[in-house]
């Protein structure tokens, strides 16, 4: 039994493990503008609801602590999470399988197939696996799943809710 070996040394395994941090990085960047987004329309709405009906110190408190409860729920949920449970490479390479059309899973295989150990028999079928899931992953744009429609959208509320609070702040004289 050997291990395939192969001219470029776990190619497919590297490429997912970038593209696996690839949408770890998309995913907290988006993670901390939904955060930071919510976080300061929240704060927003709080204070301008507080300066316009006067609140009882109770209530005020009360919704303040919701909204920070709020805010380490989101943060758990929208940061943390994503850091502590890192996805498991073969699920980033179905994903990809999945979202460019790769067909006959011919990358889950090649990344299976390139820590395999094989008998002398398994290992020409192996390494046309590796070649072609190599060829095939190397013709994928993976730079797509940074998912820059769905980022442009959260920075553009973003941007809007610190222009009002840039207002909230010339309206009440600071």
């Amino acid at each position: 039994m050997n291990r395939v070996s192969h001219q470029r040394n776990n190619s497919i395994r590297q490429t997912m493990l970038r593209t696996r941090k690839l949408l770890l990085a998309s995913q907290l960047l988006w993670g901390l503008l939904i955060l930071l987004t919510a976080s300061f329309g929240m704060w927003l709405i709080l204070f301008v609801v507080d300066n316009l009906l006067h609140l009882p110190a109770g209530l005020r408190l009360a919704l303040s602590l919701g909204g920070v409860g709020l805010i380490i729920f989101e943060f758990w949920r929208l940061l943390l999470q994503p850091i502590i449970r890192r996805e498991k490479l073969e699920s980033t390479t179905l994903l990809l399988e999945s979202k460019f059309s790769i067909p006959e899973n011919m990358l889950i295989n090649a990344l299976c197939f390139e820590s395999a150990w094989l008998s002398s028999r398994e290992e020409p079928f192996a390494q046309q696996t590796i070649k072609t899931g190599s060829a095939m992953i190397n013709g994928v744009n993976v730079r797509e799943l940074w998912q820059f429609k769905r980022l442009s959208r959260w920075l553009i509320v973003f941007l809007i809710v610190c222009i009002l609070w840039g207002g909230y702040g010339i309206s009440r004289g600071h």
